[in-house]
């Protein structure tokens, strides 16, 4: 069964909910460019979600011995570049 990703820890992780309140106490009136802000970071969030899953899914799949902590808590470049955010041409690297 596969493991659940807790985004509310994602989300904690990345400090957002401080830069949030930032955009709140500097662009006073403008409710419709922080909610667009917002719709954008929660799709990068969930890109970070899954580029950590493709990382992870790749070590357990060609390790014979066991993954350590340290290795599943980066993203290699090859997981950002398989990002669904970026178009073919806009693509990092």
């Amino acid at each position: 069964m596969a493991e659940a990703i807790d985004l509310q820890a994602e989300f904690a992780a990345t400090g957002l909910g401080e830069e949030f309140g930032q955009l709140d106490r500097e662009l006073v009136g403008l409710a419709p460019v922080k909610q667009r802000i917002r719709q954008i970071a929660a799709l990068l969030l969930v890109d970070r979600a899954r580029a950590r899953l493709r990382h992870a899914t790749r070590l357990f799949e060609g390790s014979a011995v066991p993954v350590t902590a340290e290795q599943l808590s980066t993203i290699e470049p090859a997981d950002i570049a398989a990002s669904r955010v970026f178009a073919e041409a806009e693509r990092p690297g």
